[in-house]
């Protein structure tokens, strides 16, 4: 027997304490937990939406830890081992991220290797050839796949004029030079970052790494203005002879995160596909067993926004699932 539901009445967040640098930075600290480590994370607005060309943003965040002035992508990659750091990078539509996970008792050691990587990273052309055939690689293997092929054409065709379009092909990933990496790097992430601290740390140790970096710190830049997304309608289909399953992606361009209603489409985007006991799954997985899973999530970017949904289904109910999609928008909007 289930225990009963219990709202909870009352809750408060902490409240983390925020220091503005001059060159428009934040600094934001919140001590929290008991176990003695912390999360780090440099945030930089050098998404794809900065990008000159696809896969620049995502091959300059992806090469920080590659190489620095005075370690190799191996020292960096044994010294965060040895103090027990994980680092994780993250391209993103908006913004870059590197994301560290560290032993409290090793934050000025860890920091000092952090500093060199967002301060001093080369780039280096063996590690970049290596990283493209890597990627090249990686995409083989994605382009087998339904779903990957459905939601990067929706996306393309969604936003074809924006960045937010942009995607890593083949070419893309080929014509990507050392030269445009460095571009980028300076433009867009040289001194130019939020800085937030999370867990159990040491206040002197984070002073004394802001205050070595305020000298490195350019001006933040702002965000592009770019046109808006054009209402478009497409319905397009990619045939493969040879797949057992058809992957269903279709939606809309929606509203931003800042929009007074998002709270209220977010709570409707649960109902409706956010989770296990949605209406659509529970029409198309558990009435009508066309498939295992499917989801519609909402995505909100700086720029744009759009709902959408996903399925993989069995090949041939994939236009009597696309209708049971329909039918459900259809009983929300009117019953």
């Amino acid at each position: 027997i289930a225990p009963p539901f219990i709202a909870p009445e009352k809750f408060s967040l902490p409240k983390p304490d925020i220091r503005h640098l001059p060159n428009g930075s934040r600094v934001i600290a919140l001590k929290a937990g008991v176990q003695p480590i912390l999360a780090l994370d440099i945030v930089f607005r050098a998404g794809n939406i900065f990008e000159s060309f696809p896969g620049q943003s995502f091959f300059t965040c992806k090469m920080l830890t590659e190489g620095t002035i005075g370690l190799s992508s191996q020292e960096i990659a044994v010294k965060l081992d040895y103090y027990g750091a994980f680092v994780n990078l993250n391209p993103g539509f908006d913004y870059a991220s590197l994301t560290a996970y560290m032993p409290s008792r090793h934050f000025g050691k860890i920091m000092q290797i952090i500093n060199q990587v967002i301060f001093e990273p080369v780039f280096p052309a063996d590690e970049l050839s290596l990283m493209k055939q890597i990627q090249q690689q990686q995409l083989r293997v994605s382009e087998q796949k339904n779903n990957f092929l459905a939601s990067r054409h929706f996306r393309q065709k969604l936003f074809a004029e924006m960045p937010y379009g942009h995607q890593l092909s083949h070419e893309a990933i080929e014509r990507t030079e050392r030269a445009d990496l460095q571009r980028f790097y300076e433009a867009y992430m040289y001194g130019k970052f939020d800085i937030f601290i999370t867990g159990q740390f040491d206040d002197v140790l984070l002073d004394e790494f802001v205050s070595g970096c305020e000298h490195r710190f350019s001006v933040l830049h702002d965000f592009p203005k770019i046109p808006k997304p054009k209402a478009t309608t497409f319905h397009d289909t990619i045939e493969k002879d040879e797949s057992l399953q058809s992957a269903i992606c279709m939606g809309q361009h929606s509203i931003l995160r800042t929009h007074p209603d998002y709270p209220a489409l977010l709570l409707l985007n649960e109902i409706f596909g956010g989770y296990f006991g949605s209406r659509l799954m529970q029409n198309l997985r558990e009435d009508k067993g066309f498939t295992y899973g499917i989801h519609s999530r909402l995505m909100s970017m700086k720029k744009a926004g759009y709902l959408f949904v996903s399925a993989e289904v069995k090949k041939d109910t994939r236009d009597l699932a696309i209708e049971e999609i329909r039918r459900e928008m259809e009983l929300l909007k009117t019953e």
